[in-house]
């Protein structure tokens, strides 16, 4: 079940977008750690994934993450697309606004 964190963000002109640091805390994500990123049903996920897999991306010092530009394409999204965040287990959602 989705919980909605009542956060949007938005993409930038990298197409990256910051984890709030609350959630990168209690999801014990830090810097250069890998996260997964994948599309199920138009729905943006990341994951945190021990090992290098598919479309994996890093997270920098500030918590910002780069959408993969081939989800970026299938979703339509451009620069300044807002997004909020959800959370289910492990995962963090990203649902275009």
């Amino acid at each position: 079940m989705l919980k909605n964190t009542g956060i949007i963000k938005e993409i930038d002109n990298l197409g990256r977008i910051q984890i709030p640091k609350e959630i990168r805390n209690n999801f014990n994500i830090i810097e250069k750690d890998s996260m997964e990123v994948f599309i199920k049903d138009n729905l943006i996920y990341i994951e945190k994934s021990n090992f290098i897999q598919g479309l994996t991306r890093r997270i920098d010092e500030l918590g910002m993450i780069v959408i993969p530009f081939e989800i970026r394409r299938q979703l339509n999204i451009s620069e300044t697309n807002k997004f909020e965040i959800y959370l289910e287990g492990t995962k963090i959602i990203l649902k275009k606004i």
